[in-house]
């Protein structure tokens, strides 16, 4: 069997609630991970600049050990604060919206979904994109390190 992988490329986010009560930008990172494994999630580098629009544009891969259609990604956004991190926002994302949607089924896929604050209110929107990468269990055949023309690669053939 194909083990597979989800490769996540958190692009921004937009409209986040301000979550620092005294001065000071918010510097902010999104942490994911699929289903209840949190211990197995990717985080992005702190974006310092952005406050309530930052933009990390950061590729992260996340290994799917389960079925793909009962899988979900969840997406956190925290904010480091002098008191520790701080929750911004949080999604959750069914797997099923992209495996059983348009296109291509490992296609590129371009998101954007609503955070909500811990009581569940609006907090901004995450834009993301997915793209399921698929890793077969065995040799790889073809080396594109190998050329078959003649003057390339590491297959010459010496002609006279």
């Amino acid at each position: 069997m194909d083990a597979q992988m989800l490769e996540v490329t958190i692009i921004c986010a937009d409209g986040l609630k301000n979550v620092r009560k005294l001065w000071g930008r918010m510097r902010t990172y999104a942490v994911v991970w699929i289903n209840d494994d949190v211990n197995s999630g990717a985080s992005t580098r702190i974006d310092k600049d952005g406050g309530c629009y930052p933009v990390w544009n950061e590729k992260l891969q996340l290994r799917i050990s389960s079925g793909l259609h009962a899988c979900s990604l969840n997406i956190q956004i925290y904010c480091n604060t002098s008191f520790g991190k701080k929750l911004v926002g949080w999604s959750k994302v069914p797997l099923s919206d992209i495996t059983l949607g348009y296109g291509a089924p490992n296609g590129l896929h371009y998101l954007s979904y609503r955070l909500r604050t811990k009581n569940g209110k609006r907090s901004g929107t995450i834009d993301f994109s997915l793209q399921i990468l698929t890793q077969p269990n065995r040799p790889q055949l073809f080396n594109p390190s190998i050329s078959m023309f003649p003057g390339q690669g590491s297959c010459q053939n010496n002609y006279p």
